[in-house]
């Protein structure tokens, strides 16, 4: 395998090596240490292939890491640019204590980690077993419309059916509708398909605001949000964050 051009950052330790490219898929070696210093280089280098190619093998036979929430690097970047199935990102080569961190930590259900370059190569076909997509919204009017296609046009990469969809749509337009008229924040809307089924999850940066979220009167003229998600959802809930939280709604019948 012919090596490419690499870059490498100040002080940081880390080289990343663009090692074959062709019109379908890329390689590139990760070599040296993954640190919180490393990771706006492999941030940066990652989305650069994704977005370009789309298919992206990373080799990290020749990688060390010191610090191990740098080890969300690789799902948080693909899922930043859309994820599966136009990005697709393999990880091969890990050493067996890396491969163990990396299983511990749940990496390897949004990027497939497997031993060699040639079984990678073969897992780019096959969807992974969690896909993960985000997307960020201001609080302002259009966020609303905003996520529903952002919704829609998720459902469709992913194959899911109408229901799922028109379902997800409707969960998704009463949670960001609560953050425009409460919390008044941007916010972070998150899509996870895995064996459970379609998450549907809603960050925002107002803490403390819980209470909204209760059941309401359903003879009142307003508030019946959460009427909608909880008779829509298998399951729901808030999950609390130092400036924050995030309000997810889990959809039957998606996986």
């Amino acid at each position: 395998m012919p090596e490419g051009d690499g870059v490498s950052g100040p002080q940081t330790g880390t080289v990343v090596t663009k090692a074959f490219r062709d019109s379908a898929s890329c390689v590139l070696a990760l070599r040296g240490e993954l640190s919180l210093a490393s990771t706006g280089l492999v941030v940066r280098e990652l989305s650069k292939a994704l977005l370009d190619v789309g298919r992206v093998l990373v080799d990290l036979s020749g990688l060390r890491v010191a610090w191990l929430p740098a080890l969300q690097v690789f799902p948080s970047t693909l899922a930043s640019v859309g994820g599966w199935p136009a990005a697709r990102l393999v990880l091969f080569g890990a050493s067996d204590e890396l491969r163990n961190r990396m299983q511990e930590l749940r990496i390897s259900e949004a990027v497939p980690l497997v031993p060699d370059e040639g079984a990678a190569r073969a897992r780019l076909c096959a969807r992974p077993s969690r896909i993960v997509r985000y997307h960020n919204l201001r609080s302002e009017p259009l966020a609303q419309r905003r996520s529903r296609r952002f919704v829609q046009a998720a459902c469709t990469d992913w194959g899911l059916d109408e229901v799922v969809c028109d379902e997800a749509a409707l969960i998704v337009t009463e949670l960001v509708t609560n953050v425009v008229q409460h919390a008044r924040t941007s916010c972070r809307l998150i899509l996870t398909l895995d064996q459970r089924g379609l998450t549907v999850g809603v960050r925002d940066g107002r803490p403390g605001t819980i209470a909204r979220l209760r059941p309401v009167n359903p003879c009142g003229r307003s508030g019946r949000g959460l009427l909608i998600v909880t008779g829509l959802a298998r399951s729901w809930g808030v999950t609390e964050h130092e400036h924050g939280k995030t309000v997810w709604a889990v959809l039957p019948g998606a996986a």
